[in-house]
């Protein structure tokens, strides 16, 4: 029995080795005394905002997905004009609006110091 279970847990370890895992990473600075708010809209991930020495706002976002198809599609928009800083995923897709895949999105964000912040995370 011990064998058998082994045996099946080894196919199965196999089985999920064999589906590729595509990423895709941004890195982005923006003037950091410019912006009075930083605004992020995230659908299937998360968000991680931390204070530090720097005179800049640095922005590290990470995209996987199984699917290369969905990667491509899931687009991170960067608006900084103005004084707000807007950091947007959505799915260049129509047929996103009855369902779908996206893929999944962490965004990372450094600030100089703490600023008004709008975060929005849907999974």
């Amino acid at each position: 029995m011990k064998r058998v279970m082994t045996f099946l847990l080894s196919i199965l370890f196999f089985a999920c080795s064999l589906y590729p895992e595509y990423n895709q990473e941004i890195t982005k600075y923006f003037e950091g005394i410019k912006f009075e708010k930083i605004s992020i809209e995230n659908v299937n991930g998360s968000i991680n905002v931390k204070s530090w020495g720097k005179p800049e706002i640095y922005v590290f976002v990470k995209k996987t997905s199984r699917s290369k198809a969905i990667l491509e599609k899931t687009e991170v928009i960067f608006d900084d004009s103005g004084k707000e800083l807007r950091i947007k995923v959505k799915k260049r897709d129509f047929w996103r609006i009855f369902g779908g895949s996206i893929a999944n999105v962490e965004i990372i964000v450094n600030t100089p110091s703490p600023k008004n912040l709008d975060l929005s995370t849907v999974n």
